[in-house]
Protein backbone atom coordinates (compact mmCIF):
# COMPACT_ATOMS: atom_id res chain seq x y z
CA UNK A 1 0.00 0.00 0.00
CA UNK A 2 2.59 2.36 0.54
CA UNK A 3 4.18 1.92 -2.79
CA UNK A 4 1.32 2.24 -4.19
CA UNK A 5 0.90 5.69 -2.22
CA UNK A 6 3.77 7.09 -3.67
CA UNK A 7 3.46 5.78 -7.21
CA UNK A 8 -0.14 7.58 -7.17
CA UNK A 9 2.00 10.38 -5.44
CA UNK A 10 4.28 10.85 -8.58
CA UNK A 11 1.30 10.47 -10.96
CA UNK A 12 -0.34 13.74 -9.32
CA UNK A 13 2.62 15.66 -9.42
CA UNK A 14 3.38 14.54 -12.81
CA UNK A 15 -0.41 15.88 -13.81
CA UNK A 16 0.22 18.90 -11.89
CA UNK A 17 3.36 19.71 -14.04
CA UNK A 18 1.71 18.63 -17.28
CA UNK A 19 -1.07 20.89 -16.42
CA UNK A 20 1.29 23.90 -15.24
CA UNK A 21 3.03 23.71 -18.60
CA UNK A 22 0.57 23.05 -21.20
CA UNK A 23 -2.45 24.71 -19.84
CA UNK A 24 -6.05 23.57 -21.87
CA UNK A 25 -8.03 21.83 -21.38
CA UNK A 26 -6.80 17.97 -21.75
CA UNK A 27 -4.28 18.70 -18.99
CA UNK A 28 -7.45 19.88 -16.62
CA UNK A 29 -9.05 17.09 -16.69
CA UNK A 30 -6.38 14.80 -16.75
CA UNK A 31 -5.43 16.37 -13.30
CA UNK A 32 -9.25 16.35 -12.59
CA UNK A 33 -9.26 12.53 -12.65
CA UNK A 34 -6.43 12.05 -11.16
CA UNK A 35 -7.65 13.49 -7.98
CA UNK A 36 -11.17 12.93 -7.87
CA UNK A 37 -10.39 9.13 -8.54
CA UNK A 38 -9.44 7.95 -5.54
CA UNK A 39 -11.84 9.94 -3.71
CA UNK A 40 -14.79 7.98 -5.50
CA UNK A 41 -13.01 4.93 -4.36
CA UNK A 42 -12.53 6.02 -0.61
CA UNK A 43 -16.11 6.95 -1.02
CA UNK A 44 -17.15 3.59 -2.30
CA UNK A 45 -15.01 1.36 0.06
CA UNK A 46 -16.71 2.83 2.70
CA UNK A 47 -19.81 2.66 1.56
CA UNK A 48 -19.12 -1.19 1.11
CA UNK A 49 -17.60 -2.03 4.23
CA UNK A 50 -21.20 -0.92 5.85
CA UNK A 51 -22.52 -4.00 4.11
CA UNK A 52 -20.08 -6.82 4.39
CA UNK A 53 -20.86 -8.86 6.66
CA UNK A 54 -19.20 -11.90 8.23
CA UNK A 55 -19.53 -15.47 10.12
CA UNK A 56 -17.87 -18.67 11.18
CA UNK A 57 -19.38 -22.05 11.29
CA UNK A 58 -18.01 -25.34 12.24
CA UNK A 59 -19.79 -27.96 9.63
CA UNK A 60 -19.02 -30.56 12.16
CA UNK A 61 -18.38 -29.98 15.81
CA UNK A 62 -16.19 -32.92 16.10
CA UNK A 63 -13.36 -34.38 13.89
CA UNK A 64 -11.00 -37.38 14.30
CA UNK A 65 -7.23 -36.77 15.02
CA UNK A 66 -5.28 -36.13 12.05
CA UNK A 67 -7.85 -34.91 9.77
CA UNK A 68 -9.16 -31.46 8.58
CA UNK A 69 -11.06 -29.94 10.38
CA UNK A 70 -14.39 -28.84 8.55
CA UNK A 71 -14.93 -24.80 9.01
CA UNK A 72 -16.10 -22.11 6.99
CA UNK A 73 -15.64 -18.40 6.58
CA UNK A 74 -18.51 -17.30 5.04
CA UNK A 75 -18.59 -13.63 3.90
CA UNK A 76 -21.87 -11.76 2.55
CA UNK A 77 -21.95 -8.63 0.59
CA UNK A 78 -25.32 -6.86 0.39
CA UNK A 79 -23.59 -3.83 -1.32
CA UNK A 80 -24.26 -3.12 -5.03
CA UNK A 81 -20.43 -2.11 -5.46
CA UNK A 82 -17.57 -4.76 -5.58
CA UNK A 83 -14.79 -4.69 -3.29
CA UNK A 84 -11.35 -5.38 -5.19
CA UNK A 85 -9.39 -7.31 -2.12
CA UNK A 86 -10.36 -8.56 1.48
CA UNK A 87 -7.60 -9.30 4.20
CA UNK A 88 -8.50 -11.83 6.39
CA UNK A 89 -6.50 -12.99 9.10
CA UNK A 90 -7.75 -16.80 11.44
CA UNK A 91 -6.17 -17.64 13.97
CA UNK A 92 -6.67 -20.98 15.71
CA UNK A 93 -5.01 -23.51 18.39
CA UNK A 94 -5.92 -26.23 20.55
CA UNK A 95 -6.61 -26.57 23.96
CA UNK A 96 -3.85 -28.85 24.87
CA UNK A 97 -0.98 -26.60 23.84
CA UNK A 98 -2.75 -23.73 23.58
CA UNK A 99 -0.50 -22.26 20.85
CA UNK A 100 -2.46 -19.82 18.34
CA UNK A 101 -1.11 -20.42 14.50
CA UNK A 102 -2.66 -18.00 11.61
CA UNK A 103 -3.67 -17.67 8.36
CA UNK A 104 -4.38 -15.00 5.86
CA UNK A 105 -7.34 -15.22 3.04
CA UNK A 106 -6.85 -12.88 0.13
CA UNK A 107 -10.05 -12.87 -1.86
CA UNK A 108 -12.19 -10.13 -3.96
CA UNK A 109 -15.84 -9.93 -2.78
CA UNK A 110 -18.52 -9.44 -5.78
CA UNK A 111 -21.39 -6.85 -5.52
CA UNK A 112 -24.62 -8.54 -3.74
CA UNK A 113 -22.82 -12.13 -3.67
CA UNK A 114 -22.03 -14.22 -0.41
CA UNK A 115 -19.05 -16.37 -0.51
CA UNK A 116 -17.99 -19.35 1.33
CA UNK A 117 -14.19 -20.46 2.19
CA UNK A 118 -13.25 -23.55 3.67
CA UNK A 119 -11.03 -23.31 5.65
CA UNK A 120 -7.95 -26.26 5.99
CA UNK A 121 -7.52 -26.48 9.62
CA UNK A 122 -5.23 -29.27 10.25
CA UNK A 123 -6.24 -31.08 13.52
CA UNK A 124 -2.41 -32.83 14.35
CA UNK A 125 -4.01 -33.92 17.85
CA UNK A 126 -6.24 -34.53 19.76
CA UNK A 127 -8.30 -31.60 21.52
CA UNK A 128 -11.08 -28.56 21.40
CA UNK A 129 -9.51 -26.48 18.07
CA UNK A 130 -10.52 -22.60 18.96
CA UNK A 131 -10.79 -20.88 15.97
CA UNK A 132 -11.46 -16.98 15.97
CA UNK A 133 -11.29 -14.28 13.04
CA UNK A 134 -8.63 -12.09 14.59
CA UNK A 135 -9.19 -9.03 11.48
CA UNK A 136 -10.32 -8.49 8.26
CA UNK A 137 -9.27 -5.18 6.12
CA UNK A 138 -10.70 -4.61 2.65
CA UNK A 139 -9.14 -2.53 -0.10
CA UNK A 140 -10.24 -0.22 -2.60
CA UNK A 141 -10.04 -0.54 -6.50
CA UNK A 142 -6.60 0.38 -6.41
CA UNK A 143 -5.54 -0.36 -3.01
CA UNK A 144 -4.51 3.17 -2.29
CA UNK A 145 -7.01 3.05 0.65
CA UNK A 146 -7.87 0.74 3.35
CA UNK A 147 -10.61 0.13 5.87
CA UNK A 148 -10.87 -2.46 9.04
CA UNK A 149 -14.11 -4.42 9.51
CA UNK A 150 -15.10 -5.53 12.69
CA UNK A 151 -14.70 -8.87 13.65
CA UNK A 152 -15.67 -9.14 17.25
CA UNK A 153 -16.94 -12.70 18.55
CA UNK A 154 -16.81 -14.63 15.41
CA UNK A 155 -15.46 -17.77 15.84
CA UNK A 156 -16.25 -21.58 16.19
CA UNK A 157 -15.04 -24.60 18.33
CA UNK A 158 -14.21 -28.34 16.64
CA UNK A 159 -13.96 -31.13 18.88
CA UNK A 160 -11.16 -33.62 17.46
CA UNK A 161 -11.49 -36.48 18.81
CA UNK A 162 -8.67 -39.44 19.51
CA UNK A 163 -8.23 -42.09 17.19
CA UNK A 164 -9.98 -45.08 17.99
CA UNK A 165 -7.96 -48.67 17.40
CA UNK A 166 -10.09 -51.75 17.12
CA UNK A 167 -9.27 -53.66 20.23
CA UNK A 168 -11.04 -56.59 21.07
CA UNK A 169 -10.40 -57.37 25.32
CA UNK A 170 -11.70 -60.09 27.21
CA UNK A 171 -14.22 -58.65 30.09
CA UNK A 172 -14.17 -60.21 33.30
CA UNK A 173 -17.61 -60.68 35.11
CA UNK A 174 -17.72 -59.06 38.33
CA UNK A 175 -19.96 -59.03 41.67
CA UNK A 176 -19.71 -55.21 42.06
CA UNK A 177 -23.14 -53.96 43.87
CA UNK A 178 -21.72 -50.71 44.58
CA UNK A 179 -21.76 -50.12 41.01
CA UNK A 180 -24.72 -51.99 39.67
CA UNK A 181 -27.05 -49.56 37.81
CA UNK A 182 -31.01 -50.25 36.72
CA UNK A 183 -30.02 -50.23 33.24
CA UNK A 184 -30.06 -53.58 30.51
CA UNK A 185 -28.51 -54.77 27.91
CA UNK A 186 -29.97 -54.38 24.40
CA UNK A 187 -27.92 -56.72 22.79
CA UNK A 188 -27.92 -59.95 24.97
CA UNK A 189 -30.20 -62.03 27.14
CA UNK A 190 -29.34 -62.60 30.62
CA UNK A 191 -31.15 -64.02 34.08
CA UNK A 192 -32.43 -61.21 35.61
CA UNK A 193 -36.53 -61.78 35.21
CA UNK A 194 -37.21 -57.79 36.51
CA UNK A 195 -37.52 -57.48 32.34
CA UNK A 196 -38.03 -58.86 29.32
CA UNK A 197 -35.20 -59.11 27.00
CA UNK A 198 -37.13 -60.66 24.31
CA UNK A 199 -39.85 -63.72 23.58
CA UNK A 200 -39.40 -66.76 21.10
CA UNK A 201 -40.81 -69.87 19.92
CA UNK A 202 -40.77 -73.17 22.99
CA UNK A 203 -37.40 -74.86 22.06
CA UNK A 204 -36.64 -78.40 23.55
CA UNK A 205 -34.39 -77.31 27.19
CA UNK A 206 -36.42 -74.34 27.52
CA UNK A 207 -37.33 -74.31 31.52
CA UNK A 208 -41.33 -74.25 32.03
CA UNK A 209 -41.27 -71.28 34.06
CA UNK A 210 -40.16 -69.22 31.39
CA UNK A 211 -43.04 -69.34 29.55
CA UNK A 212 -45.28 -66.28 29.01
CA UNK A 213 -48.59 -67.88 29.32
CA UNK A 214 -50.76 -64.76 28.03
CA UNK A 215 -48.77 -64.72 24.75
CA UNK A 216 -48.84 -68.20 24.55
CA UNK A 217 -52.50 -68.20 24.58
CA UNK A 218 -53.07 -65.54 22.63
CA UNK A 219 -50.21 -67.16 20.19
CA UNK A 220 -52.08 -70.36 20.37
CA UNK A 221 -48.50 -72.24 20.82
CA UNK A 222 -45.99 -72.13 23.62
CA UNK A 223 -44.28 -68.83 24.00
CA UNK A 224 -41.04 -68.17 26.32
CA UNK A 225 -38.92 -65.43 27.92
CA UNK A 226 -35.66 -64.17 28.07
CA UNK A 227 -34.96 -62.62 30.97
CA UNK A 228 -32.50 -59.07 30.62
CA UNK A 229 -28.66 -58.80 31.53
CA UNK A 230 -28.45 -56.19 33.71
CA UNK A 231 -25.50 -53.26 32.96
CA UNK A 232 -23.44 -53.03 35.98
CA UNK A 233 -20.67 -50.01 35.83
CA UNK A 234 -17.74 -51.65 37.39
CA UNK A 235 -14.92 -50.27 35.65
CA UNK A 236 -13.26 -46.87 35.89
CA UNK A 237 -10.51 -45.13 33.88
CA UNK A 238 -8.12 -42.58 35.51
CA UNK A 239 -6.90 -40.20 33.09
CA UNK A 240 -3.21 -38.34 34.10
CA UNK A 241 -2.03 -35.58 32.17
CA UNK A 242 1.72 -36.17 30.42
CA UNK A 243 4.16 -36.15 33.25
CA UNK A 244 7.52 -37.36 31.22
CA UNK A 245 6.78 -35.38 28.15
CA UNK A 246 8.95 -33.06 26.53
CA UNK A 247 9.37 -29.42 27.88
CA UNK A 248 7.72 -28.11 24.83
CA UNK A 249 3.77 -27.38 24.28
CA UNK A 250 4.02 -30.20 21.30
CA UNK A 251 5.71 -32.40 22.97
CA UNK A 252 2.61 -32.24 25.73
CA UNK A 253 -0.25 -32.17 22.85
CA UNK A 254 1.52 -35.48 21.21
CA UNK A 255 2.15 -37.47 25.06
CA UNK A 256 -1.52 -36.70 26.01
CA UNK A 257 -3.30 -37.92 22.54
CA UNK A 258 -1.82 -40.93 22.87
CA UNK A 259 -3.31 -41.69 26.27
CA UNK A 260 -6.78 -40.53 24.65
CA UNK A 261 -6.29 -42.64 22.27
CA UNK A 262 -5.62 -45.56 24.61
CA UNK A 263 -8.64 -44.77 26.19
CA UNK A 264 -11.09 -44.19 23.52
CA UNK A 265 -9.84 -47.42 21.79
CA UNK A 266 -11.08 -49.16 25.31
CA UNK A 267 -14.39 -47.26 25.87
CA UNK A 268 -15.21 -48.04 22.19
CA UNK A 269 -14.14 -51.66 22.89
CA UNK A 270 -16.23 -51.55 25.90
CA UNK A 271 -19.31 -50.09 24.45
CA UNK A 272 -19.33 -52.40 21.94
CA UNK A 273 -20.37 -54.78 24.51
CA UNK A 274 -22.68 -52.89 26.33
CA UNK A 275 -20.49 -52.05 29.03
CA UNK A 276 -20.92 -48.86 31.19
CA UNK A 277 -17.37 -47.50 32.23
CA UNK A 278 -16.57 -44.32 34.17
CA UNK A 279 -13.82 -41.56 33.23
CA UNK A 280 -12.07 -39.56 36.31
CA UNK A 281 -9.50 -36.73 35.75
CA UNK A 282 -8.52 -33.86 37.58
CA UNK A 283 -9.90 -30.71 37.02
CA UNK A 284 -9.23 -27.70 38.26
CA UNK A 285 -8.98 -28.68 42.45
CA UNK A 286 -11.08 -31.34 42.41
CA UNK A 287 -12.07 -34.47 40.38
CA UNK A 288 -14.49 -35.01 37.43
CA UNK A 289 -15.86 -37.75 36.27
CA UNK A 290 -18.10 -38.60 33.65
CA UNK A 291 -20.11 -42.01 32.87
CA UNK A 292 -20.02 -43.16 29.15
CA UNK A 293 -23.24 -45.05 27.84
CA UNK A 294 -23.19 -44.65 24.70
CA UNK A 295 -21.76 -42.46 21.71
CA UNK A 296 -23.23 -39.33 22.76
CA UNK A 297 -21.91 -39.52 26.22
CA UNK A 298 -18.35 -40.15 25.20
CA UNK A 299 -18.35 -37.29 23.33
CA UNK A 300 -19.77 -35.67 26.32
CA UNK A 301 -16.81 -36.65 28.28
CA UNK A 302 -14.52 -35.45 25.93
CA UNK A 303 -15.85 -32.06 25.53
CA UNK A 304 -15.97 -31.38 29.31
CA UNK A 305 -11.85 -32.66 29.39
CA UNK A 306 -10.83 -30.91 26.79
CA UNK A 307 -12.28 -27.97 28.73
CA UNK A 308 -10.02 -28.07 31.33
CA UNK A 309 -6.22 -26.56 31.34
CA UNK A 310 -3.62 -29.54 32.46
CA UNK A 311 -2.05 -29.54 35.31
CA UNK A 312 1.62 -31.39 34.16
CA UNK A 313 3.24 -30.25 37.43
CA UNK A 314 0.78 -32.40 39.23
CA UNK A 315 -0.03 -35.63 37.12
CA UNK A 316 -1.04 -38.29 39.31
CA UNK A 317 -3.39 -35.69 41.63
CA UNK A 318 -6.70 -37.27 40.14
CA UNK A 319 -5.55 -40.72 41.44
CA UNK A 320 -4.87 -39.24 44.69
CA UNK A 321 -8.37 -37.75 44.47
CA UNK A 322 -9.98 -40.59 43.96
CA UNK A 323 -8.66 -43.07 46.96
CA UNK A 324 -9.68 -39.91 49.21
CA UNK A 325 -12.92 -39.78 47.97
CA UNK A 326 -13.54 -43.55 47.72
CA UNK A 327 -12.50 -43.77 51.94
CA UNK A 328 -14.75 -40.72 52.68
CA UNK A 329 -17.61 -42.79 50.61
CA UNK A 330 -17.65 -39.08 48.21
CA UNK A 331 -17.00 -41.96 44.85
CA UNK A 332 -17.99 -45.54 44.23
CA UNK A 333 -15.78 -48.18 44.66
CA UNK A 334 -15.15 -50.07 40.67
CA UNK A 335 -14.26 -53.11 40.39
CA UNK A 336 -11.16 -52.48 38.36
CA UNK A 337 -9.15 -49.07 37.91
CA UNK A 338 -7.71 -48.62 34.73
CA UNK A 339 -4.91 -46.09 35.13
CA UNK A 340 -3.60 -43.95 31.88
CA UNK A 341 -0.17 -41.84 31.87
CA UNK A 342 2.85 -41.73 29.78
CA UNK A 343 5.15 -43.31 31.95
CA UNK A 344 6.13 -44.79 35.71
CA UNK A 345 7.83 -43.03 37.98
CA UNK A 346 9.00 -43.55 42.18
CA UNK A 347 5.37 -40.81 42.50
CA UNK A 348 2.80 -43.03 40.87
CA UNK A 349 4.33 -46.52 42.88
CA UNK A 350 3.65 -43.83 45.82
CA UNK A 351 0.29 -43.43 44.79
CA UNK A 352 -0.84 -46.65 44.11
CA UNK A 353 0.64 -47.64 47.12
CA UNK A 354 -1.92 -45.82 49.40
CA UNK A 355 -4.63 -47.79 48.27
CA UNK A 356 -6.23 -49.18 51.71
CA UNK A 357 -9.23 -51.37 49.44
CA UNK A 358 -7.80 -53.68 47.77
CA UNK A 359 -9.06 -52.66 44.39
CA UNK A 360 -7.70 -54.40 40.85
CA UNK A 361 -5.57 -51.80 39.23
CA UNK A 362 -4.29 -51.65 35.91
CA UNK A 363 -1.76 -49.11 34.43
CA UNK A 364 -1.49 -48.22 30.62
CA UNK A 365 1.66 -46.39 29.91
CA UNK A 366 1.56 -44.62 26.79
CA UNK A 367 5.22 -44.20 25.35
CA UNK A 368 7.00 -42.77 22.68
CA UNK A 369 8.06 -44.66 19.41
CA UNK A 370 11.41 -44.21 20.01
CA UNK A 371 11.25 -45.76 23.58
CA UNK A 372 12.06 -49.09 24.06
CA UNK A 373 9.22 -50.91 25.17
CA UNK A 374 9.10 -53.40 28.37
CA UNK A 375 6.85 -56.05 28.76
CA UNK A 376 3.83 -56.41 31.07
CA UNK A 377 4.40 -57.43 34.50
CA UNK A 378 2.97 -56.53 37.95
CA UNK A 379 4.42 -55.59 40.97
CA UNK A 380 4.21 -56.21 44.66
CA UNK A 381 0.72 -54.53 44.94
CA UNK A 382 -1.01 -56.56 42.33
CA UNK A 383 -0.77 -53.82 39.96
CA UNK A 384 -0.58 -54.88 36.32
CA UNK A 385 1.59 -52.63 34.04
CA UNK A 386 0.97 -52.55 30.37
CA UNK A 387 3.06 -50.62 27.83
CA UNK A 388 2.25 -49.80 24.35
CA UNK A 389 3.26 -47.26 21.95
CA UNK A 390 6.28 -47.64 19.32
CA UNK A 391 6.16 -51.40 17.63
CA UNK A 392 3.70 -52.27 20.33
CA UNK A 393 0.49 -50.18 18.79
CA UNK A 394 -2.58 -50.45 20.59
CA UNK A 395 -3.83 -53.54 19.64
CA UNK A 396 -1.77 -54.86 22.30
CA UNK A 397 -4.70 -53.61 24.21
CA UNK A 398 -6.38 -56.75 22.90
CA UNK A 399 -4.62 -58.55 25.79
CA UNK A 400 -6.40 -56.86 28.73
CA UNK A 401 -9.02 -58.71 30.97
CA UNK A 402 -11.02 -55.59 31.76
Amino acid sequence: MLIIGIFYLIILIGCALFYVLYVDIFSFYLLLTVIITPVLLLIAMLVSARKIKMSMLSLSHSCSEGEIAPVVLTIKNDSLLAVSCIKVTVGYKSTLDGVEKRLEIHTPIYAKNEQQICLKISAEFCGNIEVRLIKARIYDMIRLFSKRLRCKNIGTSVLVCPKITPIEPQLALYQNFDSESDRFSKRQAGDDPSEIFQLHEYRPGDKMNRIHWKASVRQDELIVKEFSKPISNDIAFIICPPSHAQENDSGIAESYSRIMCAAASLSFAMLENDALHTFIWRAGESNAAATVTDTQSYLNFLSMNFSYKMDTSKPYEAIYGYFSQLGSGEMPRFSHVIIITDGVDEHLYECLGGDEHGLKKTVICCLPQSEKLPQPQEDSTGTQFVFVGGERSMSALSDMIL
